[in-house]
């Protein structure tokens, strides 16, 4: 059958649990049940975390140029010419590439990654009702503004924003996934092809179309186990906008509330993305397609008294992630731990393509049914947010490290028996040696990451107290 077809949806902002097959009251995503019963899900998927507050973007650099977190060329708001690019290893063994969505690294790489793109969005977030888009440019410039104002109630001043259109009144979700079923309608199969669909869904503002939103206050969602009034410590980002979403102290109807703007989202995405797989299927390529379902990043909704994504307790660093296609297990769950960077490797195996020198991240081998954790350096369990956390996950455990820009606090989680991390084991006696143990692998981790050599892990380090330091050697 030759090289396959390669679907890559990356959400923003979608949790590892936001999924109907994880029983989540409230929400219903039938086509990625669908898709996870026709392929494998890898359970215990995650970032590394984030050296940005707008996680999103070393996410996404990690995703398509296999580096890792602290060897990112400016923490990944731009993917440098001397990195490989997923899509760019693709064109040339002969793929067709293709990108259409959110795009938060450098309007360069997405030039030399695609042989096309339309419907782009370059940035974080926007109103998804009126989204300001970019037609291919084929000279890789994307230098067309749009004026507007952008709080006429106080203001006469113009701003100009990075687009040639917007299509005022249509949900960028429908936009996005629109334009890939045409794109896969009329590509002919003369040769295989890459689509990198990137929604900006569900992140905030979160505002579908009504219908859902009518379906999700037809449910009862509880207040999470984890909710808190306030959060336990000091993230170093209590103060930016994600926060700042809801009032404090957290109150538990007004979470409820979020988290059924945010559901009515992802069973909005869920449609739009029926709708991709529907053309592969009219278009008779299916079979020969790899379809890769994931997100850049979780997201609190008022867990642990936070709103955001910066901070690196499991609603925020894990992900999900379904792969499915020609030789992957059907209704398969993997529970190894995996990285979002391991991807590249991936698709460079399936598509019989040369994994270049300077790509990381290991082969997630999802043409088997399990794997074990054998292999790779302590930092493929190690996190970090900036200047002020650091975590490590060994086996069942999770130590988070507060400090350096923050006041010094440690949480210790053990993930099997509490995976809502409302339990800190940190001061309990029984584990002052898992304790010790696990600092000395973070620091460990933090050498070999390449942190120790990074601007925002030096800042991080260098205010830890000596006592901590001591303990980590």
């Amino acid at each position: 059958m030759g090289r396959p077809n390669i679907v890559l949806c990356v959400m923003d902002d979608h949790r590892h649990d936001a999924l109907g097959l994880c029983g989540t009251p409230g929400l219903r995503t039938p086509f990625l049940d669908h898709l996870a019963d026709r392929g494998m899900r890898f359970a215990n998927a995650r970032i590394p975390g984030s050296t940005l507050a707008a996680v999103c973007a070393p996410s996404r650099a990690m995703l398509h140029s296999g580096h890792s977190l602290f060897r990112l060329h400016e923490d990944g708001a731009f993917i440098a010419d001397s990195h490989s690019l997923l899509g760019e290893c693709l064109r040339e063994v002969g793929y067709d590439t293709f990108h259409t969505g959110k795009w938060h690294n450098g309007k360069a790489s997405l030039h030399r990654g695609f042989t096309h793109a339309d419907e782009v969005f370059f940035g974080g977030m926007n109103d998804p009702w009126n989204t300001p888009l970019n037609h291919h440019d084929p000279d890789g410039r994307y230098d067309a503004r749009l004026p507007m104002i952008r709080d006429p109630w106080t203001t006469n001043e113009l701003q100009y924003r990075t687009a040639d259109h917007v299509y005022p009144g249509h949900h960028c979700t429908d936009v996005f996934c629109d334009r890939a079923a045409e794109y896969i309608r009329g590509h002919g199969r003369t040769r295989p092809f890459f689509l990198s669909l990137a929604l900006m869904a569900p992140h905030d503002p979160r505002t579908a179309p009504p219908q859902y939103h009518a379906e999700a206050a037809e449910t009862h969602i509880p207040t999470p186990p984890n909710f808190r009034a306030f959060p336990a410590h000091d993230t170093g980002a209590l103060d930016i906008r994600d926060e700042m979403l809801a009032s404090r102290p957290r109150r538990p109807e007004e979470i409820r509330r979020h988290r059924a703007d945010y559901y009515a989202m992802v069973r909005h995405l869920d449609d739009g993305l029926s709708r991709v797989m529907a053309a592969l299927r009219e278009s008779g390529i299916d079979d020969n397609t790899i379809f890769v379902f994931t997100s850049d990043h979780g997201l609190a909704l008022g867990e642990h008294g936070l709103m955001g994504k910066q901070n690196l307790y499991e609603h925020s660093i894990r992900v999900p992630l379904i792969v499915a296609g020609p030789g992957i297990p059907a209704s398969t769950v993997r529970t190894d731990p995996v990285l979002n960077l391991d991807l590249f490797r991936s698709f460079c195996r399936a598509a019989a393509v040369d994994v270049p020198d300077d790509v990381e991240g290991r082969d997630l081998e999802w043409d088997r049914p399990s794997r074990d954790d054998t292999g790779g350096g302590p930092e493929r369990g190690y996190f970090a947010y900036r200047t002020s956390i650091r975590a490590i996950r060994m086996d069942e455990y999770k130590l988070i490290e507060y400090g350096g820009t923050v006041p010094r606090a440690t949480e210790l989680f053990h993930l099997t028996d509490d995976p809502w991390e409302t339990r800190n084991l940190a001061h309990t006696p029984d584990d002052s040696a898992r304790l010790h143990e696990m600092r000395a692998r973070m620091l460990e981790a933090a050498r070999s990451s390449g942190d120790l050599d990074h601007a925002m892990g030096q800042a991080f380090w260098e205010n830890m107290d000596l006592e901590t330091q001591a303990a980590a050697r």
